[in-house]
């Protein structure tokens, strides 16, 4: 019968391993390859597993900021500049708005180090001969995190917006 146990030594005998009686039991014909033929009755559709995030979550992460930053560097800006600030925001919120709720945890906390090594990395790649000295070195990375921590902060937030708005309305569809 269907969805019952056959003890081992059945299953043994009739060639299968003790592992695949579960998925073999009650098939009772083989295919042409030998290999014993799975019921489609009764056996319930795999759930393909979801993936946290893609790569175009990825790409509005880190992609959005570097463009700010170096639109940024290349108008003259400076560190932090409207670029990168909008950049930022646009692109956290959009990582934020196409992830699972599995990749939320990847979403919120990014926006530091992301923000931090993209002011960094313009700056000293526009400016890297201000920056040979190792005091020189270290007072534009304090200059770099204080710069960049308001826009930190509002990516962060658009983010955090953006998620909370998700949840609102997967619980609104949920109610009917």
């Amino acid at each position: 019968m269907a969805g019952q146990r056959t003890p081992a030594g059945d299953a043994t005998a009739r060639g299968y391993a003790p592992a695949q009686r579960s998925t073999t039991e009650g098939a009772g014909a083989r295919s042409e390859g030998g290999r014993p033929r799975q019921r489609a009755e009764g056996r319930r559709p795999v759930k393909a597993q979801a993936r946290p995030f893609s790569g175009t979550a990825v790409l509005l992460a880190v992609g959005t900021p570097v463009a700010g930053g170096l639109v940024d560097e290349l108008l003259g800006l400076g560190i932090g500049g409207w670029g990168l600030l909008f950049c930022s925001v646009v692109g956290f919120a959009g990582a934020a708005w196409v992830c699972s709720r599995a990749g939320w945890w990847w979403v919120l906390p990014a926006p530091p180090p992301i923000v931090l090594a993209v002011t960094a990395g313009a700056e000293y790649l526009a400016h890297s001969d201000k920056y040979q000295d190792g005091k020189a070195a270290a007072a534009g990375a304090a200059k770099w995190a204080i710069h960049g921590f308001p826009v930190m902060l509002y990516a962060m937030g658009a983010a955090l917006l953006v998620i909370m708005v998700r949840v609102v309305r997967d619980r609104r569809s949920r109610r009917g």
